[in-house]
């Protein structure tokens, strides 16, 4: 994509928390420099905005969209939506099942998102998240085998669930913070089966969280999901996991070869919470500070600022952006390998050139150490 159409399609995506969409700037730069489509849908499907950017399309009143285009973006709009629908009983059924065992958790991610801040259908949650104490691991997996979930990854072209061995098991949990997926097979529409991963870290480390993670679930809060309340963050320590998931997905080396670490909907995600939610800047400054996380939420808000540059007209987000920057930056531009610790890899473009290059592995170099 040329940088003018990149432009248009952040643009667009910013547009999530305006009353009204800007469809005169839109269009001049659609226009101007001749949109390209095809290649603009392509995007949409790796980043999951498509539901998202089809429910602004419907949104404005004349933004000159190719019926195809709006077409393909409703198919998946209307598929994310009854997947939500279908995910819902299921999550409800978790946090009652969780409650019923006394096992301190906390629902993350698409859990809450995809039924509060998001319209039904504009975001696309293909796993349900939990974060709990390590300590409850065992009792959370019993919990889980209880309702006949099932440890292993779901093959989708088999529609069976694949064992792992014991070095993938333990690989997950000492590089990357959690289980490994407890799956359900559900056979129902646009929802063959649900995963379920189970956090106890806040980063790719296995113990080096757990003081803040034990201080989380303390307070958690709870958000109404129909009539079954269902355990979350309060606002501050959401949005702190949120950035410290980001983190996590593109500091490692692994989930860059995954594609995980520049996946847009995620940082779609932080950019509407900041705008749509009171923030307590000043908690949550506290808060990353006392458990040492101020290096993975500056790296998000530094990020997603980047992406969506209004957020630069939110003068608390500055400030706060102010004291949690580190005195030594450059590993905004790193990646590691846990299981390799004597290795390090440098970007060799910028963020908005990753987002859009899917051979962004070509683009980096290994440091010596």
């Amino acid at each position: 994509m040329t940088e003018e159409n990149k432009v248009a399609y952040l643009m667009l995506l910013e547009q999530f928390t305006k009353n009204e969409i800007n469809n005169q700037m839109i269009d001049e730069v659609m226009e101007k420099h001749n949109f390209n489509w095809s290649e603009l849908i392509g995007h949409m499907m790796m980043n999951r905005t498509a539901g998202l950017s089809y429910y602004l399309i419907m949104k404005s009143s004349n933004l000159k969209i190719p019926s195809e285009i709006t077409l393909s973006m409703q198919r998946v709009f209307d598929a994310q939506k009854l997947r939500a629908e279908n995910m819902k009983n299921y999550i409800k059924e978790l946090a009652l099942a969780l409650d019923a065992a006394y096992i301190p958790h906390a629902f993350l991610k698409g859990a809450i998102l995809t039924y509060s801040l998001f319209p039904l259908g504009t975001r696309a949650s293909n796993d349900v998240d939990i974060l709990i104490n390590s300590k409850d691991i065992s009792r959370c997996g019993d919990v889980l085998s209880s309702l006949n979930y099932e440890i292993g990854d779901y093959d989708h072209h088999t529609k069976t669930i694949t064992k792992l061995t014991r070095y993938e098991l333990i690989f997950r949990r000492m590089n990357w913070g959690e289980t490994t997926p407890y799956v359900k097979i559900t056979n129902q529409s646009m929802l063959n089966a649900l995963p379920v991963d189970i956090n106890f870290s806040l980063d790719w480390l296995p113990t080096s969280t757990e003081n803040a993670v034990e201080s989380l679930l303390k307070n958690t809060i709870k958000y109404q999901l129909d009539q079954t309340a269902i355990s979350s963050l309060d606002r501050e320590s959401f949005l702190i996991h949120l950035c410290m998931h980001l983190y996590k997905e593109c500091v490692l080396y692994e989930m860059v070869v995954f594609h995980k670490d520049t996946t847009l909907y995620k940082y779609v995600d932080i950019y509407a919470y900041i705008v749509e939610y009171p923030i307590d800047w000043e908690h949550l400054v506290s808060k990353c500070l006392e458990f040492d996380l101020q290096k993975g939420c500056y790296f998000a808000f530094e990020y997603v600022r980047t992406l969506f540059p209004s957020l630069n007209e939110i003068n608390e987000f500055i400030r706060a952006l102010h004291f949690l920057k580190p005195t030594d930056t450059d590993y905004l531009n790193e990646l590691i390998d846990p299981a390799n610790p004597n290795k390090k890899y440098r970007w060799k473009e910028d963020l908005v050139q990753r987002v859009f290059n899917y051979n962004r592995l070509e683009n980096i170099e290994e440091v010596v150490i």
